[in-house]
């Protein structure tokens, strides 16, 4: 058996990804007890109605990460697109040197023995 260099290589991941069947019944089965939360709620159960509430506050609270999340995204894309490479600002500690100083030193340092 020989050792290819090219396939240890590491592929590119897609954006999205994959998602298998499993998930979609998962999904169904959520939104099957979601709605008989709903139903039962209507009957006046205190505990199924702060369930509900928990539920649809964690389902918000979700959303608005996910959202928040792709709108800073978007933005620090954008800014990669627009800004040239050579303005960009990265890190000092990047490389194998320490970053530039801004103050000289007021006096060179002397040497003790």
């Amino acid at each position: 058996m020989s050792h290819d260099p090219d396939a240890a290589e590491i592929q590119a991941q897609p954006l999205l990804p994959q998602v298998r069947m499993i998930w979609f019944f998962v999904v169904t089965l959520l939104i099957a007890a979601g709605l008989t939360l709903i139903q039962v709620s209507d009957r006046g159960s205190a505990l199924v109605n702060a369930l509900m509430f928990t539920c649809l506050f964690l389902v918000a609270f979700g959303t608005l990460s996910a959202l928040t999340f792709v709108i800073a995204f978007s933005l620090g894309a954008l800014e990669r697109a627009v800004v040239p490479p050579e303005e960009r600002v990265e890190s000092p500690f990047a490389h194998d040197r320490l970053p530039p100083q801004v103050l000289p030193p007021s006096s060179p340092p002397t040497e003790s023995n």
